[in-house]
């Protein structure tokens, strides 16, 4: 899809793994002001975990140019308990903010891939992706490893900033989850209210820990 805008839609009692998906090397796709109520899986779905086209080089095989802002979100992931709310994959010059999030099985925001498959040496087009001031509440309610917001891969002059999470039940980890290979972040000015664990939580794992997050 290219120069596609979904406006003011209504997404509801859906029995999908995503009420809406995006990718095969989409660009300038927007999804604005819309709601997403009582969904078996998640609400949107961005790009690609193909990881060899991750690492192309042509501007017309990325994933690229999406806006997911100003939408809300309620009831997710209430039988496919393992899809984020809103979830990002291989993508490149990619901002979601001002999104409200609230009643999800797992992560609210998810933005990356490919753990630390490509940490060294050749490098994914990700870059340039910007979570922003989204609001999500009473999160990860029926599984643990995620968050708030939970990145994967260098991303390089990419951010999560001006984030408010309230009750992520995850008792371990972090509200803002950086884990394997999360890389080139800067993670600023984030609040998190009433959850078990640490505000910010950087992967140390693995053989690919997180790395260059500015905090």
């Amino acid at each position: 899809a290219r120069g596609v805008a979904v406006d003011g839609c209504s997404f509801a009692n859906l029995g999908s793994a995503y009420a809406l998906s995006v990718g095969g090397a989409s660009q300038q796709v927007s999804v604005v002001g819309s709601s997403f109520t009582s969904l078996a899986g998640g609400a949107v779905k961005l790009g690609n975990v193909d990881d060899e086209r991750a690492l192309a080089t042509s501007p017309e095989r990325m994933d690229s140019a999406f806006r997911v802002v100003d939408n809300t979100i309620r009831s997710a992931a209430l039988e496919l308990r393992g899809a984020a709310a809103i979830f990002a994959g291989y993508v490149r010059d990619t901002t979601i903010s001002h999104n409200s999030v609230a009643e999800t099985g797992y992560t609210a925001i998810s933005l990356g891939w490919g753990w630390g498959t490509h940490v060294l040496g050749r490098q994914t087009f990700m870059r340039n992706n910007h979570v922003v001031s989204n609001r999500m509440e009473r999160v990860v309610s029926a599984l643990n490893d995620g968050g708030c917001i939970y990145t994967l891969g260098p991303q390089p002059n990419s951010t999560v900033s001006l984030n408010y999470c309230e009750a992520d039940r995850a008792p371990v980890v972090g509200s803002f989850y950086h884990d394997n290979g999360s890389r080139y972040f800067r993670t600023t000015r984030n609040v998190a209210s009433n959850s078990p664990a640490p505000c910010v939580y950087l992967q140390g794992c693995c053989g690919a820990p997180a790395l260059d997050v500015a905090v």
